[in-house]
Parts: structure tokens; C-alpha cells; sequence
């Protein structure tokens, strides 16, 4: 999965929780600005651990200035597996 993949997932489950468009969600703006509460939080780094197959910390969200710094870290990290698998879970959301 590409950092542009995995920022447009974010994206889109950001705006799903938050009830908005995904295009009003500014993948380079401060995380703080959405107003994710802990609860939120939590169940983003649920789903971003389904999709990557490896757990991710809540505080992980916490630990990235936006989205963008975020699904870098996440893209980075040499424990992703980006196969063909990864793709597939991608594509079923």
C-alpha cells in the first residue's frame, strides 16, 4: 500500500467519523483540529490495525502532527505488510 492509499483510508475513515465529506478533510492539517476524542481514537487505530494486519497504537494518532505524518510513519515502518493481501483488505472497505 502506498502512503497515498493509506492517507486516502484515513481520510475517508476520519470523515466517516466526524460525519463530513472527505473532501473536507485536509490530510496536512493538525490532527487536534478534528476534535477525535479518545473513544474516536481508539477505534481509528482498530481499523487502521485490520487494514495493515499489525497492531497500531492509539497514541500512535496522538504521536503525528496530521494525517499525511501519520500514514508516513505507518508506511515506513518495516513491519508493514504491503502484499497483495493488504491491497485486497484495502479494496473490501
Amino acid at each position: 500500500m502506498t502512503h497515498d492509499e493509506l492517507q486516502d483510508q484515513v481520510v475517508r475513515r476520519v470523515a466517516r467519523t466526524l460525519g463530513k465529506p472527505p473532501d473536507a478533510i485536509d490530510p496536512q492539517a493538525d490532527l487536534e483540529r478534528f476534535g477525535l476524542d479518545s473513544v474516536e481514537a481508539v477505534a481509528l487505530a482498530g481499523e487502521l490495525e485490520q487494514l495493515l494486519g499489525r497492531p497500531v497504537e492509539a497514541t500512535t494518532l496522538w504521536d503525528h502532527r496530521c494525517i499525511a505524518d501519520l500514514c508516513a510513519a505507518l508506511c515506513n515502518d518495516e513491519s508493514t505488510d504491503l502484499d497483495d493481501e493488504l491491497r485486497r483488505r484495502l479494496e473490501a472497505t
